[in-house]
């Protein structure tokens, strides 16, 4: 299945309410880039679908901080949310 069916099988899964898992993350991805100090914990719990309220409690930080560095890796990825950050990397 080509990446683009995959997004399109996963957009239309969500539509239809269905549980779509999350497909699993390369370590890569997730050590690659210039991140803000302390944000890679942060972006590793991300991608494994946590809020920002569980990213605090499990990472013993503020859900300001969390958020600020939520912000700072979305502006790197050039995205508005979490659901375009999932949306391309699965591109």
């Amino acid at each position: 299945m080509s990446s683009r069916e995959a997004v399109l099988g996963r957009i239309r899964s969500a539509l239809a309410a269905d549980t779509v898992p999350p497909p699993p993350v390369p370590r890569d991805y997730i050590r690659v880039g210039a991140n803000p100090p302390g944000s890679e914990p942060v972006l590793e719990l991300m991608v494994e679908g946590y809020d920002n309220a569980e990213i605090a409690r499990r990472l013993v930080i503020s859900q300001n901080t969390v958020k600020n560095h939520v912000a700072a890796i979305l502006s790197k990825l050039g995205v508005q949310n979490r659901i375009h950050a999932e949306l391309l990397r699965l591109a």
